[in-house]
């Protein structure tokens, strides 16, 4: 997994009100190859994660850190769900 880019905080910051909820995708290179712009018609299991806020005074690199983790933790190898 690649690092989150600045603009999710972005996107907390300015609107504080919206859940920003982190979401596992299990067999998503196969559902939608690299390259592809159509899905292939295959399962894939979804785990959902408590919703997000940026919290009263939380840094950039915190914020991000906070949901790499809690994406993260959704992943099967740290005891997600999918």
């Amino acid at each position: 997994m690649l690092p989150f880019k600045s603009g999710l905080y972005h996107l907390a910051r300015a609107r504080p009100e919206v859940d920003l909820v982190p979401v596992w995708i299990a067999n998503l290179n196969k559902v939608m190859p690299k390259g592809e712009v159509v899905p292939v018609p295959l399962i894939c299991t979804l785990t959902f994660g408590a919703p997000l806020h940026l919290l009263p005074d939380e840094t950039k690199d915190v914020f991000l850190a906070r949901a790499t983790a809690a994406l993260t933790s959704l992943t099967p190898v740290n005891g997600g769900q999918a």
